[in-house]
């Protein structure tokens, strides 16, 4: 027995041979990044797999209040109170979510780069293009990355959750063509 869903208001139950159960990929997935959530939660309060649950650091100290104080797109915005508080990149792949305006309580969406300046660029936008005088939620952002986020900007290297010594692709395949 395979997989099993419902469609057409009818299940359906795939039929698998050996084969197809030798070829299934179980166990952990071994990549140089994190595979773990940030904070172990979302930044809306949406829950989450428990074997995403391992970074283990308070997301209370990491999430910041803003307000925006200026708009230039519907993905690019700035929160003057952030100007020089917050390194660059300081937010760089976290999360935010709107309390106030159109977007309230809408989904969080990830913030593709910060600047020190304040300026918050979205990787994607959400519905509505944020208003000045908009506030929201925050959270630190952690790119996966061993060295430079889980142990120097969280300090939080034994609980990483990739493994940053194996070889990248690249790597692998150049050694393979010589």
């Amino acid at each position: 027995m395979g997989k099993t869903r419902e469609e057409d208001e009818r299940y359906t139950v795939e039929l698998l041979s050996l084969m197809d159960l030798l070829n299934q990929t179980t166990g952990r997935l071994i990549t140089p990044g994190c595979l773990n959530v940030f904070a172990d939660s979302h930044v809306n309060g949406e829950i989450i797999a428990s074997d995403k649950s391992r970074c283990k650091i308070d997301p209370a100290t990491h999430d910041h209040a803003g307000t925006v104080t200026s708009v230039t797109s519907a993905m690019v915005f700035r929160a003057s109170a952030f100007n020089g508080v917050y390194a660059a990149d300081w937010f760089g792949n976290g999360e935010i979510t709107f309390t106030t305006g159109l977007n309230a309580g809408l989904s969080y969406t990830f913030v593709k780069t910060y600047l020190a300046d304040g300026t918050i660029t979205l990787s994607y936008p959400f519905y509505y293009t944020p208003q000045i005088g908009d506030e929201f939620i925050i959270r630190a952002g952690c790119r996966k990355r061993f060295t430079e986020d889980c142990i120097t900007k969280f300090a939080n290297g034994k609980r990483f959750g990739g493994f940053p010594h194996v070889p990248q692709q690249s790597t692998v395949a150049k050694f393979g063509s010589q």
